[in-house]
């Protein structure tokens, strides 16, 4: 009964309102939604049936009713450089988590900058449309938005460089652009079991473009890092904010002495993306973009190096004004199962007490090695690699010798844990659902078609090493009558690390028994929206998805009715 009250006021008084440029007009327009959708699986939807849609529908219920309304608003004022947007919008549905406030925000532009505050479904970086395209590795339109303030250049912003006193100064219009961002939000737990509370999340972005030009190469860099928050029992984390927002060494201890790596990296969790292509704006109504996105979770993985091309996204998705029936196409290829490699995160060792020591660059030196190999160092491991590798173990070799006997010949700092963090329990997810890339399935996910006693499910993020090659494409069938949107998504998935391993699986080697994910799971992902336009500014929206392969089959259906009006004046 209260969804159906819920549903009555939100389309009798519910209004939203999205950022819709005006040129110096103010604008008003009305949105209003209703649909239904039944799925075949009673456990788990078709993952295209859900994802990218700023966590408007549901991903567990077989039976789906909704309503949902919208106004949008723009107002500038007599200074043409200062206008006004702000929006509510709400839904209601049959599932409870769906039954919410989508959106509650005022934003504020001057000149080239822009205030953003409140709940919004905005993101900076997902300039690729993710209606075909696989979506942002960070900050993307997944899941539903949280609380926040933004502020800075959002949209690229021209240097002058034409108004330098040079004759020349005229060619150097709109040659260097520039964008960036900062804000502050706090992820709350919503009810959720095992989420951490009031976590709060900085983000922030920086580009750089040639814009002059049809082909516009860009660079930017993108992070998000959580700090702080209450833990499930009621634990506070301490926050270190400054070293938390740079990604510097943390000052403060976490929870005492036993996480000294935690006050030896940065404080904080982070999640980090490079992003570079090039922009397509040609004369021949040909538009889109190149791009290459490497994620990232630590200074190591932060630098390009000759790991560039282990975890990464490369695409391209073009747009063609010409062409009625083809307007979009993106072809996409993208992987995280490299995820640092299978080493262990920290060079732990054991001790010839039974006990494990962390050491870390620089705590082994001439001075104390001798001491370390008489009174700390397992001295039969000592002996074995001395005699394998025909050296005498001091501070030069000493992490040669820890990666040849307790690493297994990896590299210390792997196991990445993308989208995820020790102390934030949910990890980057929102209602359930991931806050970047959708193709990483969360713990609840994985539960849905992973056996039991295949996974221990103690990672949010429980299947997040994907690679996947992804084809989308859009336009009209009927010119301004019938449009289309089609995609399709092949996966291999390889499950994670922290999931393989027993024990405190960060620094074990001994793997879990029956492991869902020993080999390699294939799924395919596919879904067509077709939508139709009826008289007086109705549209007939439907949806159909499936998903096959090993994890689970999946179908779904969903059709819809949206009224649509504007005005300007």
């Amino acid at each position: 009964m209260r969804h159906i009250l819920f549903g009555a006021l939100a389309m009798a008084g519910a209004w939203a309102v999205t950022a819709e440029a005006a040129e110096n007009r103010d604008s008003l327009g009305v949105r209003a939604d209703v649909w239904a959708s039944v799925a075949s699986n009673d456990a788990l939807r078709p993952l295209l049936s859900y994802s990218n849609e700023w966590g408007q529908y549901t991903q567990y219920e077989q039976g789906e009713i909704g309503s949902g309304v919208g106004v949008t608003l723009h107002h500038t004022f007599r200074n043409p450089s200062l206008d006004f947007r702000a929006g509510l919008s709400m839904q209601a549905t049959n599932d409870d988590r769906r039954t919410m406030l989508n959106e509650l925000y005022a934003d504020f532009g001057l000149w080239m900058f822009d205030v953003r505050m409140g709940m919004e479904n905005y993101t900076p970086v997902e300039s690729n449309n993710p209606r075909t395209a696989v979506g942002s590795y960070i900050m993307s339109n997944n899941a539903r938005p949280v609380p926040r303030g933004w502020v800075g250049i959002m949209d690229y912003w021209s240097l002058p460089l034409d108004k330098l006193p040079f004759s020349f100064a005229d060619k150097l219009a709109d040659v260097i652009q520039i964008r960036g961002g900062v804000s502050f939000g706090l992820i709350d737990d919503e009810g959720e079991a095992d989420y951490t509370d009031d976590v709060l999340l900085s983000e922030k972005f920086v580009y750089g473009r040639i814009g002059r030009w049809g082909i516009k190469p860009y660079l930017g860099l993108n992070h998000s890092v959580v700090m702080g928050g209450t833990l499930s029992d009621g634990t506070d984390v301490p926050i270190d904010f400054w070293n938390s927002f740079w990604g510097k060494r943390g000052d403060i201890e976490v929870f005492g002495q036993e996480f000294r790596g935690e006050t030896t990296n940065a404080a904080g969790g982070h999640q980090g993306m490079w992003d570079c292509g090039f922009d397509l704006d040609m004369s021949n109504g040909l538009t889109g973009k190149l791009y290459y996105q490497k994620p990232f979770t630590d200074a190591v993985g932060r630098k390009f190096n000759s790991k560039a091309f282990e975890d990464f996204a490369l695409g391209i998705q073009l747009g063609f004004s010409n062409c009625k029936f083809l307007k979009e196409l993106t072809i996409e290829f993208l992987r995280t199962d490299w995820q640092g490699g299978e080493g262990l995160p920290d060079p732990y060792i054991p001790t010839r007490n039974g006990g494990m020591a962390l050491y870390w660059p620089g705590d082994v030196n001439s001075s104390n090695i001798d001491y370390l190999k008489e009174n700390v160092f397992v001295e039969e491991d000592v002996r074995k690699w001395e005699a394998e590798s025909g050296l005498e173990l001091n501070a030069r070799y000493f992490y040669v010798f820890c990666m040849a006997m307790y690493n297994k010949g990896f590299d210390y700092g792997g196991r990445m844990k993308y989208l995820y963090n020790y102390y934030l329990e949910q990890g980057w997810t929102r209602g359930g659902l991931s806050m970047g890339n959708a193709l990483m399935h969360t713990d609840e996910t994985v539960s849905k078609y992973a056996p039991a006693g295949t996974m221990k499910l103690t990672s949010r993020m429980a299947n997040q090493g994907v690679r996947a090659y992804n084809f989308g494409a859009r336009g009209d069938i009927i010119e301004d009558k019938i449009s289309y949107c089609l995609r399709v998504t092949y996966t291999r998935n390889y499950g994670n690390y922290c999931e393989k391993y027993a024990g405190e699986a960060n620094f074990s080697w001994t793997p879990i028994d029956n492991y869902f994910f020993s080999h390699p799971r294939n799924e395919t992902y596919t879904k067509l929206d077709v939508d139709v336009a009826l008289p007086h500014s109705l549209k007939l929206r439907t949806h159909i998805s499936y998903d096959f392969g090993e994890l689970y089959h999946s179908f779904a259906f969903r059709a819809g009715l949206r009224y649509e009006f504007g005005k300007r004046w």
